[in-house]
């Protein structure tokens, strides 16, 4: 594209809307949940195999979902959901 001096207005516009964005982060979008109040929900680790020398009480805990308990890796991972 070639801009001429006195095109200048059409210049910025047009490395205005040009300029690159920010990508959701897919895989991580695939694996979390944002709550209402914008923490992050994600499912616990151990689940697929070895159920058999893990205890009831263990296992139980592992089916619930967790929530991202450190605030500035929540925020982070926001960042990453929503592309910014």
């Amino acid at each position: 594209m070639q801009f001429y001096p006195y095109d200048l207005k059409k210049m910025v516009d047009w490395l205005r809307y040009r300029m690159p964005k920010q990508k959701t982060h897919k895989g991580l979008a695939k694996r979390v949940k944002v709550t209402a109040n914008g923490k992050i929900k994600i499912h616990k680790a151990g689940a697929s195999h070895l159920m058999s020398t893990k205890s009831a009480k263990r296992r139980r805990r592992i089916r619930r979902t967790g929530i991202v308990g450190s605030n500035v890796f929540t925020r982070k991972m926001r960042e990453a959901l929503r592309g910014g």
